[in-house]
């Protein structure tokens, strides 16, 4: 999976090109290029250090606020996925061999290439608005 940072977006729109980033960070042109390129990741301290430098938050790196989960990935028309939120509360409900069982549960899941997002066009089951459908044998 690609690491995507909204590096590129911000440094073009604050007019400075990848070289000049570079040299302002004093590091090769090359070890920036993969940061852009979402080849390498990079440390909390380099993401500090990037956001003084383009006048941002590190969270705007990020591409999402984490003090605004409707704003975070995986969020469904603005909100939060109600089907998530759930499933965190009742996690959160279980006793610790519970959410041991739940989550080895949602881990096997997940490995289902049937269940899983990518396999299904985007969608990791029914939407919140629709109902789920009983599978037969």
């Amino acid at each position: 999976m690609a690491y995507t940072l909204m590096l590129k977006e911000i440094r073009q729109s604050r007019g400075i090109n990848q070289k000049e980033m570079a040299e302002r960070l004093c590091m090769p042109l090359s070890t920036y290029r993969t940061w852009e390129q979402g080849v390498s990741r990079i440390s909390l301290e380099t993401a500090y250090e990037l956001a003084k430098l383009l006048d941002c938050t590190p969270n705007d790196l990020c591409g999402w606020y984490i003090d605004h989960p409707e704003d975070a990935p995986g969020a469904v028309g603005g909100r939060a996925d109600p089907r998530r939120q759930a499933m965190v509360d009742a996690y959160d409900a279980l006793t610790d061999d519970g959410k041991t069982l739940a989550s080895e549960t949602v881990a096997s899941l997940a490995r289902d290439p049937l269940r899983r997002a990518d396999a299904a066009g985007g969608s990791a089951g029914p939407s919140p608005q629709e109902p789920a459908k009983e599978l037969t044998a």
